[in-house]
């Protein structure tokens, strides 16, 4: 009733992504509701917030405000923030207030990603160049910084990090559990004698906040990030993936469960996998759904046919 077991990504994104957020946010340490609903506004502040391509847009139609900013630009800085809200927000908010240009750090991305990450700043007025991960980064950056120019970096684990096959990651508190990053933006400011400063997008109602925290250290940046999460738990992007790269955290023994055309899917929180079930059990699931939404029914289903591929037993099933 049930096929062989798949890879996340194998599956169309717009219905996997509230599923893993939903299961990460648990294993974070939220409870089902707080979790259910960090899911939901993921979902819709995805095509605005954490999508690049329309930031520039998005950043000029938006309320935004700077908090704690220096009159001056501080000099000797290399600024780094996180996938948290309207993070591309930072970039474009140093750049038009300190009137520079900005030099994005980021690992190897397709060339596709640095054209339309530096076309969506010019949108919102910015000159932005790209410093890859390469022999000449430490060369680029210290140019930048010399020249007065800003640089900006993630803190956390970039889109692409599973094919930065020589870069050291490693683990730091994050939730009831670790996550996994890279120490290189801090190694690069520490050989450069920079000093990393913190600068995150906050949402505020209908508006941003561009907050200055100043000069950081990794962990105390990511408990800064955790205090954001806790707060606004919708706004953080990496739910959708942390699965890959974050251990221990809260015991998670649900199931998730879509329906992408005749067939129903089902992904746990600890496995990097899903389970398409079979076309006559989706049928099967169906039918007692529609029997005035006998969930109860349906979701004893789910639970056996999964039983019967991991011979083990699950709390509650989610639908989405």
């Amino acid at each position: 009733m049930a096929s062989a077991a798949g890879i996340f990504d194998e599956v169309p994104l717009q219905k996997l992504r509230p599923s893993a957020v939903y299961l990460n946010a648990r294993r974070y340490g939220m409870n089902r509701d707080r979790a259910l609903a960090c899911a939901d506004i993921w979902k819709n502040v995805f095509n605005t917030c954490f999508t690049q391509r329309v930031a520039g847009q998005f950043y000029k139609v938006s309320s935004v405000n700077l908090v704690d900013f220096p009159a001056e630009q501080p000099t000797g800085c290399l600024f780094v923030t996180a996938h948290f809200s309207a993070y591309t927000f930072v970039a474009i908010a140093l750049a038009r207030h300190y009137k520079k240009n900005v030099h994005i750090v980021v690992g190897t991305p397709p060339k596709e990603f640095e054209d339309y990450l530096v076309n969506s700043l010019a949108e919102a007025g910015v000159d932005a160049t790209i410093i890859r991960s390469d022999f000449s980064q430490l060369r680029k950056i210290r140019h930048a910084v010399d020249a007065g120019e800003l640089v900006v970096s993630l803190i956390d684990v970039p889109w692409h990090r599973t094919v930065i096959e020589n870069r050291r990651y490693d683990y730091f508190k994050l939730g009831a559990g670790e996550i996994q990053a890279s120490r290189s933006i801090f190694k690069i400011a520490e050989r450069l004698d920079l000093l990393p400063t913190l600068v995150l997008c906050v949402p505020n109602e209908d508006a941003f906040d561009i907050v200055f925290h100043g000069h950081s250290s990794q962990q105390a940046s990511f408990d800064i990030l955790a205090d954001l999460i806790e707060r606004h738990p919708g706004h953080f992007e990496r739910f959708c993936e942390m699965h890959m790269y974050y251990r221990g955290g809260h015991p998670c023994n649900d199931l998730t469960t879509f329906l992408i055309g005749t067939h129903r899917y089902v992904a746990v929180a600890t496995r990097q996998r899903y389970w398409k079930l079979g076309a006559a059990a989706t049928r099967h699931i169906e039918e007692q759904l529609g029997l005035d939404d006998n969930r109860d029914a349906a979701s004893a289903t789910i639970k056996h046919l999964v039983r019967q591929l991991t011979g083990a037993d699950y709390d509650e099933v989610i639908y989405f």
